[in-house]
């Protein structure tokens, strides 16, 4: 006989607390009895909670923390890892490999180390206010990088530092992942060299670069744009890629909207979805 585990069912929001100095031993309710990773917190409320449907936070507090993987929890919803602002570091990566779950992420500074900042394998992920990201290793992978019908959904503008100048691409959507940069800008600081390009999409992959501005402080090196085997780039006259609109970027290859499996979805998706399709307006 298999056990099936009890959870509790939220009827109201939960908040769970991470602090660098805190321990995975802890229950994360309150700030004194905080968790001390991210992946302690996520696993809690994939393990022990039914959300209800409604929306959940993971509260970090000031600090340096390491990536997560982010779990699939029973009940949908929405669960919002939230940061103190600029002192608030992500060192590692992050990825979401499930879809039924939306997490949302703000308020933080990503700051990868050899290692791509958000990852999204067969997962959906929203990238929202408050955030930075910052360049430090020499040769730091893509900042976003989509496959396997994977989504990653950026909904603000946010800043970019370098400080070695060098970072292989920006946004990397192959296998039929998808990620969204409609109406984003990007202040980027430092220079920088597209060891790449700065959008990239291979095998199936669609970037939806609409209104997508990236301005820098110094010139680049490297392709501003690269599609290849079947990857597809949307922009418009408003796409302005460092500091030059591109207008061949306009240029989609797929007369078809992407099929979007709403049914693997357990939320529904705002303003960028239809119920059945990628939706282009």
């Amino acid at each position: 006989m298999s056990f099936i585990p009890c959870r509790q069912l939220l009827a109201s929001t939960l908040v769970l607390y991470v602090n660098s100095w805190g321990s995975d031993t802890n229950d994360g309710l309150s700030p004194q009895t905080a968790f001390q990773t991210l992946q302690a917190a996520v696993l809690a409320f994939s393990t022990k909670y039914d959300t209800g449907g409604i929306t959940h936070f993971i509260q970090l507090a000031d600090g340096s923390y390491n990536g997560a993987t982010l779990t699939e929890v029973t009940g949908g919803g929405s669960i919002i890892i939230n940061g103190k602002g600029a002192s608030t570091f992500l060192r590692g990566n992050i990825q979401v490999n499930q879809r039924r779950t939306r997490y949302v992420i703000k308020n933080l500074t990503f700051a990868p180390e050899n290692t791509f900042a958000v990852s999204a394998l067969n997962g959906y992920i929203e990238l929202a206010e408050g955030l930075v990201y910052r360049i430090t290793q020499a040769t730091s992978p893509a900042l976003f990088v989509s496959e396997l019908d994977g989504i990653i959904r950026v909904t603000n503008d946010f800043a970019l530092t370098y400080t070695t100048g060098v970072l292989p691409t920006l946004a990397l959507a192959r296998s039929k992942g998808q990620i969204r940069l409609k109406d984003i800008q990007i202040t980027a600081t430092g220079a920088l060299n597209w060891l790449t390009a700065c959008l990239w999409s291979q095998s199936g992959g669609f970037i939806d670069a609409r209104n997508f501005r990236h301005t820098s402080t110094d010139p680049t090196s490297g392709l501003r744009w690269l599609q290849e085997s079947n990857g597809y780039i949307l922009g418009d006259s408003g796409t302005d890629i460092l500091g030059t609109v591109d207008g061949a970027v306009a240029l989609l290859t797929q007369s078809e909207p992407i099929i979007i499996p709403q049914a693997q979805l357990g939320f529904n998706v705002p303003l960028s979805f239809s119920t059945a399709t990628f939706a282009l307006s």
